[in-house]
C-alpha cells in the first residue's frame, strides 16, 4: 500500500520517515525511499487522474471524519425548532400564497429580480413542503448535508492536487466553519446557497477534466461545466464564486507544470466569462418582466464609482475575510493572516515552482474575482453571506501559506537534525494545525448555538406564548418591534448574528399568522387579524387592542 509524501530531493533518506504533508511524490509505507527529482511531475499526473475508488483507498477514514466534524458543527440547527427573520415571511408566502410588502407578489418574482430564479423555485418547493415553523428543520438539514458534500468535494480536490489527506481534511473543515457557512446552515431562506457552492465546485472539477479529456469529450465537459456554474449563479451568486476557490486548488495541483496551470486558468476564465454573461442576461430579463411585482434594488444595478467600490472592498469584505472565523475583526489578526498566506505561499513558489510569477498573478486575481457579483453592483452591504467565497479563498491561502512555511522549515531541518527530531517537529506542526482548526470549529458551533439557535428558539417560545393569549377572533393586534440591539445577545453582527427576528417589521404579521395557523385558530383562506406595527420606543397603545411585545428578550441576557 502506498501514500503520497514529501521527501526533499538531494537530502538523503531518513528510514521510516513518512510526512503527512504530501506534495505529490509517492513512496512505499513499508520501505520508504527517496524519490528522484524528476518524479514530482509524474506523481502529479497520477494524482490529477485520481478516481473516486483510488481516492477512497488513499483517503482512508479522513472523509468520514471530515463529514462528521462538519455535520457536528451545525447539529443544533436540525434538532431545535425555530425560524429566523425572513423565514417567517417566506414561509407564510409559501403556505398562504399571499404577497408580502417586503418581497412582492410571490417568492419566485422576489428572487428572480435579484438574478436568483432557481433559488425562488427551490424556496417555493421546500417551504411549501415544510409547511410549519417546526418543520423548517428539514429545510436546514438540506443545507447542512450540502455543506458536508461540499467539504468532501473540496477534500477530494485537495488530495487530487497532491495535498496530504490529513491537511486536506483540516482545510475542508476550516473552510466550512467560516461565518458564511454558519449563516447558511442556520437561516432557512439561505438553504440553497451551499448547493450553489457545490455546483460551482463541480463545475471547476469538470473544467479541469476537460483539459485531460479526449478531443471528442472536451466540448461536452466544457458545456457541462458552464451549465453547472450558470445553475449556481441562478441560485445565489456569492457562493457560485466558489468556482474560483476550486481553481486555486487546481492550480496547486499544477504547481510543477506551469503550462498546465496556464491551460487550467484559461479554461476557468472562459467558462466563468460565459456563465457570468448568461447570468447577467437572465437578471436583466427578470428585472424587466418581474420588476413591477418585486423590487430589484441596488443589487441588480451596476456600480460606476470604481475607486469608491475598490476602497470599500479593501475596508469591508476583504478585511473581514482576513479575520477568518473572528466575528469582531481586528487589524492584528488580519495582518497575521495576510502575512502567513502571502509569505508562506511566496516561499513555497520561489523554492518549488519554475514560474512563480504566473501563480502569484493568478492567485491575486482570484481575490477580487471571488467577490465579483457584489463588487460590480451598487449595493454596499457586505454581510457574511456574501463573503463565503472570498473568506474561503483566504482560509485556503492561509493554510497553503502555513504549509509552505512548514515545508521550507522542514527542508532546512532535514540535513541538520535526526529522523526522530524531524518526526517530532512534524507531529508538533500537525498538533498546531489541529488545534487551530479545532478552535475555528468550536467557535463556529458556539456562534451557531448562542447567537442564532438559542435566541431564535427563545423568541419563538415567547411569541407563541403571547399569541396563545390573544382573544379568539381578535381583529387587530399591536406588535412592537424589538430594537436592533434589544435581543438576547450583546453581540450583533450585520443582520445575521445576535439579531432578534422581531426587529424586522415585515416578519411580524407573518409570524403571528403562522402561530395562529399552527394553533388551529386561523383556517386557510380565513381573514387574518390586522397587525399594527409599533416602534421599539412605543409606550402607549390603542385601548382594547391586545399587544405582542418581545422587548423582554433583552432581560434574558
Amino acid at each position: 500500500m502506498s501514500r503520497e509524501c514529501t521527501v526533499a530531493p538531494g537530502h538523503g533518506s531518513i528510514p521510516g520517515l513518512i510526512s503527512i504533508f504530501d506534495e505529490g511524490q509517492r513512496v512505499q509505507l513499508r520501505n520508504p525511499q527517496v524519490v528522484s527529482p524528476a518524479e514530482p511531475v509524474a506523481a502529479v499526473a497520477i494524482s490529477r487522474e485520481l478516481s473516486l475508488r483510488a481516492y477512497l483507498s488513499i483517503a482512508g477514514a479522513t472523509p468520514v471524519v471530515t463529514a462528521l466534524a462538519v455535520f457536528g458543527l451545525f447539529l443544533p440547527v436540525v434538532t431545535v425548532p425555530y425560524a429566523f427573520s425572513d423565514d417567517y415571511s417566506i414561509l407564510w408566502m409559501a403556505v398562504s400564497g399571499e404577497p408580502s410588502a417586503q418581497f412582492g407578489k410571490n417568492i419566485l418574482d422576489a428572487q428572480a429580480v435579484g438574478g436568483r430564479p432557481f433559488a425562488g423555485l427551490l424556496s417555493t418547493w421546500f417551504f411549501s413542503a415544510a409547511g410549519t415553523i417546526d418543520h423548517l428543520r428539514i429545510v436546514r438539514l438540506f443545507a447542512v448535508v450540502t455543506i458536508v458534500a461540499l467539504a468532501l468535494l473540496l477534500h477530494w480536490a485537495l488530495v487530487r492536487s497532491g495535498i496530504g489527506r490529513t491537511p486536506a481534511a483540516l482545510i475542508a473543515v476550516l473552510v466550512c466553519s467560516m461565518p458564511a457557512f454558519q449563516v447558511y446552515a442556520s437561516w432557512a431562506v439561505l438553504f440553497g446557497a451551499p448547493l450553489a457552492a457545490l455546483l460551482a465546485g463541480g463545475a471547476s472539477v469538470l473544467a479541469v477534466a476537460a483539459i485531460d479529456a479526449p478531443r471528442e469529450l472536451v466540448a461536452d465537459r466544457v458545456v457541462g461545466a458552464t451549465a453547472m456554474l450558470l445553475a449556481a449563479l441562478l441560485i445565489y451568486q456569492p457562493p457560485a464564486m466558489f468556482f474560483w476557490v476550486f481553481l486555486a486548488v487546481a492550480i496547486v495541483g499544477a504547481r510543477h507544470e506551469s503550462e498546465r496551470a496556464f491551460r487550467i486558468t484559461r479554461m476557468h476564465f472562459g467558462v466563468g466569462a460565459v456563465a457570468l454573461a448568461l447570468a447577467f442576461l437572465v437578471t436583466k430579463l427578470a428585472v424587466h418582466y418581474f420588476g413591477k411585482t418585486a423590487t430589484a434594488g441596488p443589487r441588480a444595478t451596476l456600480a460606476h464609482d470604481v475607486a469608491g467600490k475598490a476602497r470599500w472592498f479593501f475596508e469591508q469584505p476583504l478585511y473581514r475575510s482576513l479575520n477568518l472565523f473572528d466575528l469582531t475583526p481586528s487589524r492584528w489578526l488580519a495582518a497575521l493572516v495576510a502575512s502567513i498566506a502571502a509569505g508562506g505561499i511566496l516561499l513555497w513558489l520561489l523554492r518549488r515552482s519554475s514560474q512563480p510569477l504566473l501563480y502569484i498573478t493568478v492567485g491575486m486575481i482570484l481575490i477580487p474575482l471571488s467577490y465579483l457579483p457584489n463588487l460590480v453592483v451598487q449595493d454596499m452591504w457586505p454581510p457574511f453571506r456574501t463573503q463565503v467565497s472570498i473568506s474561503s479563498l483566504i482560509a485556503l491561502y492561509t493554510c497553503l501559506g502555513a504549509l509552505g512555511m512548514w515545508l521550507t522549515l522542514r527542508d532546512w531541518l532535514l540535513p541538520r537534525v535526526s529522523g526522530n527530531a524531524l518526526k517530532a517537529a512534524e507531529r508538533a506542526a500537525l498538533a498546531i494545525s489541529v488545534a487551530f482548526v479545532s478552535a475555528s470549529a468550536f467557535l463556529a458551533a458556539k456562534n451557531v448555538t448562542t447567537l442564532i439557535v438559542e435566541p431564535q428558539m427563545t423568541e419563538l417560545r415567547m411569541l407563541r406564548s403571547q399569541v396563545a393569549a390573544l382573544p379568539a377572533g381578535v381583529p387587530r393586534v399591536a406588535f412592537v418591534e424589538t430594537d436592533w440591539h434589544g435581543g438576547m445577545t450583546n453581540l450583533v453582527v450585520y443582520d445575521e448574528f445576535g439579531l432578534a427576528s422581531s426587529v424586522r417589521p415585515w416578519a411580524l404579521e407573518p409570524a403571528v399568522d403562522l402561530v395562529l395557523r399552527e394553533e388551529g385558530r386561523l383556517a386557510p383562506n380565513a381573514p387574518q387579524p390586522i397587525v399594527d406595527v409599533y416602534g421599539s420606543d412605543t409606550t402607549t397603545f390603542p385601548k382594547g387592542e391586545p399587544v405582542v411585545d418581545l422587548r423582554g428578550l433583552q432581560r434574558l441576557r
